[in-house]
């Protein structure tokens, strides 16, 4: 009788799992496994381990659970887990780029185009109402209705420094808001730039202190 290669396989891998040649036998004929089947494939595997003793077992029969198998398993769920990491990585990348680019990091024209951001209560200066020059940074903001004494305003230039701050300054109603910053850090004529504006004032008909702010970018001069 020509022994069923499935059957041994199987048989082999529960040999190897520690099982009995008994054990396994029972569990097989259980199964509706002929018994002459089941001990023509017990003598091919004994056999075989007699003459290749330290030989690799062999894959499970189908329908059986085998150790080769489960490991293919655990190899493609991690290949998997990579593949969805990488991808996560790449459109993270991407989308973080196209942000950076929207907001002028990789778009130097974006920054080096005037533009002026903020300025919510005094209104937003017009293009070419700014200028940063050597060590010296200007701005005209509208005029208001009312007087304004500004108690302190300030420049913050990103990446820069500070210019030396204004202090104490009466604009009568009607008057633009001109404001002439010094002692600014010098920067290279060509070159972008991004300046945070801080006013602190007091209207003319009220002591309560009230704080506009916003940005200009531009090149400078």
């Amino acid at each position: 009788m020509v022994y069923n290669q499935e059957l041994a396989n199987y048989i082999k891998e529960q040999l190897n799992s520690g099982h009995s040649l008994e054990q396994i036998k029972n569990i097989l004929i259980q199964k509706g496994w002929r018994e002459a089947e089941v001990n023509e494939a017990i003598n091919s595997v004994q056999r075989v381990q007699k003459e290749h003793p330290k030989e690799i077992p062999s894959e499970g029969a189908p329908g059986t659970p085998s150790k080769g198998r489960s490991k293919k398993k655990i190899i493609l769920l991690i290949i998997a887990v990579l593949v969805i990491v990488y991808l996560l990585l790449v459109f993270g990348t991407l989308i973080l780029a196209v942000l950076l680019y929207q907001i002028g990091m990789f778009n130097p024209g974006a920054l080096s185009s005037p533009q002026a951001i903020g300025f919510n209560v005094f209104g937003k200066p017009s293009h070419g109402d700014w200028e940063y020059s050597g060590t010296e940074f200007s701005i005209k903001l509208p005029s208001q209705t009312y007087d304004i004494e500004i108690t302190q305003a300030t420049a913050e230039v990103k990446g820069v420094g500070s210019c030396d701050p204004i202090t104490d300054v009466e604009i009568p109603a009607g008057r633009n808001i001109e404001l002439d910053f010094t002692g600014c850090e010098a920067s290279t004529s060509g070159s972008s730039y991004s300046v945070d504006i801080t006013i602190k004032y007091t209207k003319s008909d009220m002591s309560l202190e009230t704080v506009e702010t916003g940005t200009v970018t531009g090149v400078v001069v």
